[in-house]
């Protein structure tokens, strides 16, 4: 999939910041933060794995914006098939998906403009590259008008996150018991999901990036971008991973796009998009996963 052929479309409205810009050289980062040498140090070696970025419209959910766009980027380039089987999803009666009355103020919404989108692939057996790049040109372009689209993907993703949350309460994944941190923030179960989780303008914290890998059954990698030193033991990805012994969302119509991650960077206070080199596993040693790599390729640097 090429990231860049549909851009014209990724472009702010009149007097309105875009909600997903044209993305850019991930390298270009570096004269943001020209005066921070920590900063253009790490930048420089990201590259070797990122190529590029997509500036993501931040009013208190970038990181979900950065997440539902980068998903629904993938499925869309997979054709009518995934198209169908999302669109199918998120209207079946299964525990994850159902949102009851909420779902009204979304779904309708998110039907019409995906089914758009599908049309632009002429049904026959073997989609063109021409035709996918046509459906990503008008995903962007749709996402970018108004704050319709853009609102109804943030509030399905944030719903189905508190409907996964409202059963799944008393998960406890690495380490981490879902029941003790929402107790900790907040006088019930019911409070937290409304408060941290549903509210509009509060962006993901603690356990949120856990069910947002599990409801969306992927893996998502978040690259930080600080001042910290570009050491071994600093963390400069945090991964959250979908499959768990309990579990395994592993989707029955053999359609695959839940298999490659998402990647998101944080920079202070704001979450963006980012794509990785087509060709960066040729940097990836046998027995390493992208936060590996990117670890080992900090570590190189400082000897």
């Amino acid at each position: 999939m090429a990231e860049v052929e549909f851009d014209e479309y990724a472009k702010p409205r009149a007097n309105s910041p875009a909600n997903a810009n044209v993305s850019k050289e991930f390298r270009d980062l570096a004269e943001d933060y020209k005066y921070s040498k920590p900063f253009c140090e790490k930048v420089e070696m990201l590259t070797k794995t990122i190529r590029l970025f997509r500036g993501i419209r931040g009013d208190g959910s970038c990181f979900y914006r950065s997440v539902i766009y980068a998903y629904l980027e993938r499925i869309v380039a997979g054709g009518q098939k995934t198209i169908a089987a999302f669109l199918n999803e998120i209207t079946g009666a299964n525990r994850f998906c159902n949102f009851g009355k909420d779902g009204e103020d979304f779904l309708p919404l998110i039907k019409i403009y995906m089914n758009q989108i599908k049309k632009k692939y002429a049904g026959g057996e073997a989609e063109t590259e021409e035709e996918r790049t046509e459906a990503l040109k008008l995903l962007f372009k749709m996402v970018n008008f108004g704050d319709g689209f853009d609102r109804a993907l943030i509030r399905f993703l944030r719903y189905k996150m508190g409907n996964f949350l409202k059963i799944n309460y008393d998960l406890n994944m690495g380490g981490i018991d879902f029941q003790t941190v929402m107790m900790s923030e907040a006088s019930s179960v019911d409070e937290y999901i409304a408060r941290f989780i549903l509210e509009d303008n509060q962006d993901a914290k603690t356990i949120a990036f856990n069910v947002c890998a599990l409801v969306l059954r992927t893996q998502i990698d978040v690259v930080i971008l600080d001042a910290k030193d570009a050491e071994f033991d600093k963390t400069v990805m945090e991964s959250y991973n979908a499959i768990t012994d309990e579990f395994d969302y592993t989707l029955k119509d053999g359609l695959d796009w839940h298999k490659k991650s998402i990647t998101v960077l944080l920079k202070p206070g704001h979450y963006d998009l980012l794509y990785t080199h087509t060709v960066s596993y040729t940097h990836l040693r046998a027995h390493e996963t992208l936060r590996y790599l990117v670890c080992r390729l900090l570590l190189e640097k400082k000897k």
